[in-house]
């Protein structure tokens, strides 16, 4: 792809953008590719677009089930979407497939013996493939001919219909007459053979199916039994394996064209089995049809190599939501050219070779692994809202976007996208940026204490970070994420120097920002900054990320690693463990006051529900109903958004004022209350009294 010139202001800050999609990007597709493009090199006049490299014999890129659209804003990406007259089984369909997965049609055939299935699968209603019995009692024959024809889509399509057919002549009046009345899409009779085969049609069948989730094996199948096919460390039986749901069983069928529709479901495989094993038959074409959006669709761009280190400051990205499509975004990072380890079997024990001997091994001795030495982890999802910005212009100075998750300074990154899709409704990414730059100093490292605390209690912790600083290395800032609001910052000091809290400390939703006097390169290398704080762990595991940066220098960030910033303290960790697991995600429920007196004298006149919420992620609606002593509903309070915190705010909307849905003042007394999260696993319902008195 050529980049369009970008031409913009000069920025102050020497900042790198590497932009996927929208104007002045590189292409989605180009980012799977061997030559991911460039990114932009901000702050010295005119921005200088420098080549992103991915490493040489190394194609850790992966296809997806994706479609690149060009529209007005710039290119966007999207989950594929299947037309209802789109054939699945096509040969071209598949190859939007990852090749690791990918297969043309097997039942039994390997290597150039799997060539006489192509007529089924290349849009030619004039070639067939025929299945033959040579003479009668031929048991190779016979076990042949009963080989389930299973079709491998390479991944889950939202499927409805199966048809097949032998190859229909011109010369028949009546095949004509059926081509003419197939329900789209239709087959052109010019492309119909002048002979008529009609009288080889499958008459005795079964039609089976399974999803990815089935198990089934993507290698070659081999026939070395009757009725059974088999790869190593697998075996498939063909006549009711329980990995295949039936479709369709056909004993007698009349139909010279077999048109099978059923609700629609996620199918990868989809299998047709004669029942007949005396007869010949043959299939012109085996088509495979339905409608919407793959279900799900997994993007992982090419390792993109920077060149050197770079300190990853902030992610942004621009794009739509139709619920319930969903999709996650994540990223991870390295210091070698691979995220992968591979390992094969000898003498029955795993041992770590290269690359390429790990390809010329047989695949049932191979296993693949996560370089966890090199590369980091796939980062937590990074939440929706955080990251959204409708920027035009890539090199414009940032307002927007949210801090990576992946640690730096590393010079390699690989990111992904993940689509979770109903046929109706999908998610579409325009833009992805990237923003980096030459690491703030040479190591940042941070520990917490303490590490294990009880889950919602109020807690004192003490923050300690260190940075090796060199030449003109320098920060003045540090971020400390906490992951719900803290309570308080109680003291915050540099090289056991107090500084005043008023004057460097901002609390947020779930940060703490620390504005500190410049630390340079020199006399304040390796100078302790310690900050204590209250707060409370909601999340089992959490992980006190943080992140030093420069006013100067707008938009670079450096991540601090776990690691052993003080001897004060032996925990060497960024993670804090809960003790006491609560088996309830709405814990600590207290309504306040309790009992309340809605007399309108201003003090107590409405109660309030203070609950925690834990290990909610995503955001989830919370329903508050008030019910009298016999059970009857007398209000609903409107649903609330929340996820994973403290809700103890009296204008947050969970209040009640003592009166029924029409307003009207309910009667002194004892009522119940119901508090209902909307949870992946069902609704979790919390109940409790609440007394109002006049």
């Amino acid at each position: 792809m050529v980049l369009l010139a970008l031409i913009c202001t000069p920025a102050s800050a020497e900042i790198n953008i590497y932009r996927l999609g929208a104007t002045g990007g590189n292409s989605w597709e180009q980012a799977l590719s061997a030559d991911p493009g460039f990114y932009l090199e901000t702050g010295r006049g005119q921005p200088r677009r420098v080549r992103v490299r991915t490493p040489s014999g190394y194609p850790t890129w992966q296809e997806t089930l994706a479609t690149f659209v060009d529209s007005v804003g710039g290119q966007w990406l999207r989950p594929f979407f299947a037309a209802d007259t789109l054939n699945l089984a096509l040969t071209g369909v598949r190859e939007r497939v990852p090749a690791r997965t990918r297969n043309l049609a097997v039942s039994g055939y390997c290597g150039d013996r799997a060539d006489r299935l192509l007529p089924m699968f290349d849009g030619d209603p004039a070639t067939a493939t025929l299945f033959r019995v040579s003479a009668p009692g031929d048991e190779s024959a016979r076990r042949l001919l009963a080989q389930v024809v299973l079709v491998n889509l390479g991944a889950d399509y939202p499927v409805n219909r199966v048809r097949f057919f032998p190859r229909l002549g011109r010369e028949n009046e009546h095949s004509l007459a059926l081509a003419g009345q197939m329900r789209a899409p239709v087959l052109d009779r010019d492309a119909l053979g002048e002979a008529d085969y009609s009288g080889n049609r499958l008459r005795w069948f079964e039609v089976s199916a399974a999803s990815s989730q089935a198990g089934l094996p993507a290698e070659c199948w081999q026939p070395d039994r009757p009725h059974l096919v088999r790869i190593p460390g697998h075996v498939v039986n063909t006549r009711g394996d329980p990995r295949l749901t039936v479709l369709a069983h056909e004993p007698d069928s009349r139909k010279t064209i077999v048109d099978l529709s059923f609700p629609t479901r996620p199918l990868q495989w989809i299998g047709v089995r004669p029942l007949d094993v005396l007869r010949n038959y043959e299939i012109a074409e085996l088509q495979v049809y339905g409608r919407g959006h793959v279900p799900r669709t997994v993007y992982t761009t090419a390792v993109l190599d920077f060149g050197a280190p770079m300190a990853f400051g902030r992610i942004r990205w621009w794009g739509h939501r139709a619920e319930p499509g969903r999709i996650e975004l994540r990223t991870r990072s390295g210091h070698d050219q691979d995220p992968l380890e591979y390992w094969v079997s000898e003498a029955g024990e795993y041992v770590r070779v290269d690359r390429e001997e790990f390809l010329r091994e047989p695949a049932a001795s191979r296993r693949l692994a996560a370089d966890r030495q090199h590369w980091s982890p796939w980062s937590p999802p990074y939440r929706w809202e955080t990251g959204l910005d409708e920027a035009v212009d890539p090199a414009a100075p940032w307002q927007g976007g949210t801090v990576f998750l992946s640690p730096g300074p590393s010079r390699y990154l690989q990111v992904q996208l993940v689509f979770e899709s109903t046929p109706q409704a999908a998610a579409r990414m325009r833009n992805l940026d990237l923003e980096f730059s030459r690491p703030l100093a040479r190591d940042v490292v941070a520990e917490i204490w303490p590490v294990e605390v009880e889950r919602g209690a109020r807690t004192t912790f003490t923050y300690s970070l260190e940075a090796d600083l060199a030449g003109d290395d320098a920060f003045d800032r540090i971020e400390v994420f906490t992951l719900v609001r803290p309570d308080s910052v109680r003291a915050v000091s540099v090289d056991a120097a107090p500084l005043s809290v008023a004057g460097t400390t901002r609390i947020e939703d779930d940060r703490i920002i620390l504005q500190l006097p410049r630390l340079e390169g020199g006399l304040d290398t390796d100078k302790l900054v310690e900050v204590v704080f209250d707060a409370r762990v909601v999340q089992f595991g959490t992980e006190f990320l943080s992140w030093i940066s420069d006013t100067r220098n707008e938009g670079a960030r450096q991540r601090a690693r776990a690691g052993d910033a003080t001897d004060g303290y032996p925990g060497n960790r960024l993670g804090v463990q809960t003790l006491g697991l609560e088996r309830n995600r709405v814990s600590r429920v207290q309504p306040q006051p309790n009992p309340f007196s809605p007399n309108g004298d201003g003090i107590g006149d409405r109660v309030t529900f203070d609950f925690e919420v834990y290990d909610v992620t995503d955001w989830r609606l919370l329903q508050v109903t008030l019910h009298d002593l016999s059970g009857r509903i007398v209000r609903r309070l409107n649903p609330y958004p929340v996820r994973r915190g403290l809700y103890d705010d009296p204008s947050s909307g969970l209040t009640w004022d003592g009166t029924d849905a029409s307003g009207r003042r309910l009667p002194p007394g004892l009522y119940l209350y119901t508090i209902t999260l909307q949870a992946d696993a069902g609704p979790e319902v919390q109940v409790g009294t609440v007394a109002l008195a006049y």
